[in-house]
């Protein structure tokens, strides 16, 4: 995760230290760097599940430490000059959407209702009003129903990742929240 936070890993039973590294060697090459703006993206997954001293944390204490963490990144990222966009991950799928179009060839047998993950990135936002934040899943899931084909592209290339093409159409979105972010 990039939230600043350290994530319990069940099939170690345990910390997995690895995404420490790995998000701070990202974060120092960004300093370095010194882009106008970074977009953060994150698995809704990834702040569900955090280690605070080697134990397991969930629930709505490993949301609150999440969003503090992503805080902290962000921070980070303010400190040395750098913009900051956050994109919302996509609904997880409760089933492969591409093997049902396949299977049922009409999208609306494919649809699905949105689960009830928290967003780290909506969290964050609301704990953070002035960092801006691309919300795909407002585009996928209106109302609570998440269609896999949108405009005629096929949105999900798996369960949890957004198609290639899918990720395009939403270029002006990312395009005016950059330039949001980086005009003040």
């Amino acid at each position: 995760p990039m939230s600043d936070i350290t994530r319990y890993d069940r099939d170690l039973g345990g910390p997995y230290g690895a995404c420490d590294a790995f998000r701070d060697s990202v974060l120092r090459e960004a300093e370095r760097r010194k882009p106008d703006a970074v977009v953060i993206a994150m698995s809704r997954g990834s702040g569900g599940s955090v280690a605070v001293d080697d134990e397991r944390v969930t629930g709505s204490e490993a949301v609150a430490r999440s969003t503090k963490g992503m805080k902290r990144t962000i921070d980070r990222l303010h400190d040395a000059g750098v913009a900051v966009v956050l994109a919302d991950s996509p609904n997880r799928a409760p089933f492969m959407p591409t093997s049902c179009l396949a299977k049922e060839r009409d999208s609306r047998e494919c649809t699905f209702r949105a689960n009830r993950q928290v967003s780290i990135m909506q969290t964050t936002v609301r704990a953070m009003p002035d960092v801006e934040l691309v919300e795909a899943n407002a585009t996928v899931c209106p109302d609570g129903t998440c269609h896999p084909v949108v405009g005629n592209v096929v949105v999900y290339r798996d369960k949890v990742h957004f198609t290639a093409t899918f990720a395009r159409t939403l270029a002006d979105e990312f395009t005016k929240a950059i330039r949001k972010a980086t005009s003040g």
